[in-house]
C-alpha cells in the first residue's frame, strides 16, 4: 500500500510502531490540503521513552516535519 493514498489526512493515519528504524513513503497521490496548499502525510506512533528522534529524507522537495500530541481533536503542536 502507498502510504499517501492511505493517511492523506489526521483520521487515516499510519500507525509507526515504536522503534522502527525506516519507512518508506510519499506525497504522490495525497491530497492537498487547503489550509496550506501542501500535500499532507500523517503518521502516528506512542513514544516509549525519552529522546524520540525522526529524520526524514528526500531529494525532491524541502520536507517538513511538524509534531504534535494529544487526540485528534485537541492536538498540541510541540515544534515549529
Amino acid at each position: 500500500d502507498n502510504p499517501a493514498t492511505n493517511n492523506p489526512n489526521l483520521s487515516s493515519a499510519t500507525y509507526v510502531y515504536p522503534n522502527c528504524t525506516n519507512i518508506q513513503g510519499t506525497t504522490l497521490g495525497a491530497t492537498i490540503n487547503p489550509a496550506t496548499g501542501t500535500r499532507d502525510v500523517w503518521y502516528q506512533f506512542t513514544a516509549i521513552s525519552n529522546g524520540v528522534s525522526i529524520k526524514v529524507s528526500s531529494s525532491a522537495f524541502d520536507a517538513k516535519v511538524y509534531l504534535f500530541s494529544g487526540l485528534p481533536n485537541s492536538l498540541t503542536l510541540l515544534n515549529d
